[in-house]
């Protein structure tokens, strides 16, 4: 029978997979070759890792222009880079992918990126207090809940296990709008549900939000956003039903 941290591992595997969400509203991205065209790439809507990101773009590269390309993920930024002897340069018009990008590129045989772009959820851990205390300035933050909650229910020839776990969403709003939370706080949920694979059962969601920390007799209270004022964190806690024959 599965356990309780059984359940939290594999949720916390499934989040720690998600680096980049692409949609139909922003998988579009153009670029010119050798002073060419202008060329639409258009990327597969997913969910994917930095390592699966970079190479379908790079996929889509070399199959658009019969190149070899290189692309990269440092410091936050990506990077382009073709063969010696010939350019690539980044459109900004009509582009709905966001890499970092706030303009047209220079037309050369490596760009990169003016501004810095970042993975959805930047810290992924288990709610403790050494986890907490790692969490520095990296938003938005998932912590998961590792407890004990969950109990069996016999029924024949088959039983069904209720696993509880809570899950914490933590983003700076000073940084970011509420809205951003509120669309991170979609994607998370959007991913359990869509890769649930303890027996393909229901998940029961619910969600609650805390604004604003405080301290609690000296400590760090968890569930009321940490130490810093302007974190806002949404509690969501899910019931997952694994039926097991």
């Amino acid at each position: 029978m599965s356990t309780q941290f059984d359940c939290v591992s594999y949720l916390k595997t499934l989040i720690d997979n998600i680096d980049w969400v692409i949609t139909t509203s922003n998988r579009e991205i153009y670029f010119k070759y050798d002073a060419g065209a202008a060329t639409k790439l258009t990327l597969t809507v997913g969910n994917y890792t930095t390592a699966e990101l970079l190479t379908h773009l790079k996929t889509l590269l070399d199959t658009a222009f019969t190149i070899t390309s290189a692309v990269t993920y440092v410091s936050n930024k990506f990077s382009i880079k073709v063969e010696a002897g010939h350019t690539i340069q980044y459109i900004d018009s009509g582009t709905t992918l966001e890499i970092g990008f706030t303009a047209d590129s220079l037309n050369a045989f490596s760009i990169t990126a003016d501004t810095a772009v970042y993975v959805y959820f930047q810290y992924v851990d288990y709610l403790t207090r050494k986890n907490i205390t790692k969490l520095g300035k990296r938003f938005p933050a998932v912590f998961l809940e590792d407890g004990d909650e969950s109990w069996a229910e016999a029924g024949g020839s088959r039983y069904d296990v209720m696993h509880k776990v809570r899950l914490y969403l933590i983003d700076n709003i000073n940084q970011d709008r509420l809205e951003t939370l509120l669309e991170m706080q979609d994607v998370l949920t959007d991913l359990i549900i869509a890769n649930n694979t303890l027996g393909g059962n229901a998940i029961c969601m619910f969600v609650e939000s805390i604004e604003k920390g405080e301290y609690y007799q000296g400590e760090v209270d968890f569930t009321r956003a940490g130490y810093n004022d302007n974190i806002s964190v949404r509690i969501i806690t899910l019931n997952i039903w694994e039926r097991i024959a």
